[in-house]
């Protein structure tokens, strides 16, 4: 890293650095003479490809086919080359090596070689969240993030543990460890930036509750620096953490670039989704409800008891549906049964002691209708729509512990609840 940073100038071509420690960023360089440069990120390897892997080079291809030259810049994530049974590592590093800022010098470097206009940080999923962090590094970029995960603790437990077990913060077979417990920026709404993005653009699949409920909204929520925001949220992508399509993504691109080299903000999203300028948590979420057709947020209030958490439906309405879409996350033995999410309903003012669709009934005055949350060590995305018949209303949804002397550990990280008039 010292040699390269220290050289007289950087040729195209792909270069290996060495961090030390057994960590190497293959980065490949193109100097298109171009007024606008490109950095990209890769998100997760695919099992069996070979390493280095550059994500977005078919992407770029595209755009400079239809619309000229631009400068590329492809990063590809060290520790990801260190162990072939890593799938991510989020450009973080290890214990010993403070990766993400040493992909700052080494892009620094070349960006000072390079810049000749605006620089766009492009990742999706992982590599969005590289390029947000990027993006509060370096100084006056453009981010591009589709689908990021913006917390490492809120991911699928099997990829974090195998990031924090190969990656030397946690010993195999240890119990998943506090946010605190892990020395690493391993979250993106935990502290002010050092700086700000000229804008960041953040590309959402509508269908993706994991990273838009347990990602997205939270950091919008908790977000220490305020910056400049779109949203653009996809309605046809596919289900769940389908990317965007590659050709609406490229259109999109270049009117972005066109829009920088005009000095405007980008409005038009090219066919790639919906556009919400300056989304804030709450409007976000909402206009995520209204594009797919699952009604207005749900106004609840909370009372906390010894049992439980309870949410109270403000305005219920008979025969109509309620989705609950809640994170939780847990850690200890006996989880799949130690957690229960039960609904209140009520006909004629009396309580609705029949079963709901599947839900389980019980004698037990405080649960009456309930299912089992389907638990797993670390964090889990939950999502049940309660169906009641046409004469009966839910007026409440409680999450509440089956086993109290269980030595499960569950909390609820964020809930929404939706209602429906289908």
């Amino acid at each position: 890293m010292d040699a390269f940073v220290r050289a007289q100038s950087i040729p195209d071509g792909l270069h290996s650095v060495e961090h030390g420690h057994g960590l190497v960023t293959d980065v490949l360089v193109a100097d298109r003479g171009a007024d606008v440069t490109f950095v990209t990120f890769n998100g997760a390897a695919l099992a069996g490809a070979p390493r280095p892997y550059f994500q977005g080079t078919g992407l770029l291809d595209e755009i400079e086919a239809r619309s000229g030259p631009v400068n590329r810049v492809h990063v590809h994530d060290a520790l990801l080359r260190a162990s072939e049974e890593l799938r991510i590592g989020w450009y973080l590093g290890t214990p010993e090596v403070d990766l993400a800022r040493e992909v700052t010098r080494l892009l620094t470097k070349i960006l000072d070689q390079l810049c000749r206009g605006p620089v766009i940080l492009f990742g999706s999923s992982a590599g969005g969240f590289a390029a947000l962090t990027q993006g509060e590094l370096l100084t006056d970029t453009v981010v591009v993030a589709a689908n990021p995960q913006l917390s490492l603790e809120r991911y699928e437990p099997s990829l974090y543990r195998k990031w924090l077990e190969l990656g030397g913060w946690r010993d195999p077979g240890a119990p998943l460890p506090s946010p605190g417990d892990v020395e690493s920026r391993a979250t993106l709404w935990d502290a002010p930036s050092r700086n700000t993005p000229r804008h960041t653009y953040l590309l959402l699949n509508v269908n993706d509750d994991l990273h838009l409920h347990s990602h997205v909204v939270p950091w919008l929520g908790e977000l220490a620096t305020p910056r400049p925001l779109t949203a653009v949220l996809g309605t046809t992508w596919g289900p769940q953490h389908t990317p965007a399509p590659r050709h609406e993504l490229s259109l999109f691109l270049d009117q972005l670039v066109a829009d920088l080299r005009g000095g405007r903000e980008t409005r038009s999203a090219r066919g790639l989704g919906e556009v919400v300028v300056q989304p804030t948590a709450r409007g976000l979420s909402e206009a995520i409800a209204n594009l797919r057709g699952i009604g207005p947020q749900a106004a609840t209030e909370i009372d906390i008891r010894g049992h439980g958490a309870r949410f109270v439906l403000r305005d219920p309405q008979p025969g109509r549906p309620v989705t609950l879409n809640a994170g939780l996350r847990a850690s200890g033995t006996h989880l799949l049964r130690s957690f229960l999410v039960s609904v209140e309903a009520e006909r004629d003012g009396t309580t609705y002691t029949q079963p709901i669709g599947p839900a389980v009934w019980s004698a037990d005055p405080l649960v009456h209708q309930f299912v089992y949350l389907p638990l797993r060590e670390g964090h889990t995305r939950y999502i049940q729509e309660f169906t009641p018949p046409p004469d009966v209303t839910i007026v409440a949804v409680r999450l509440c512990q089956w086993r109290r002397g269980s030595p499960a550990q569950v909390f609820l990280t964020d809930i929404n609840l939706h209602t429906s008039d289908h």
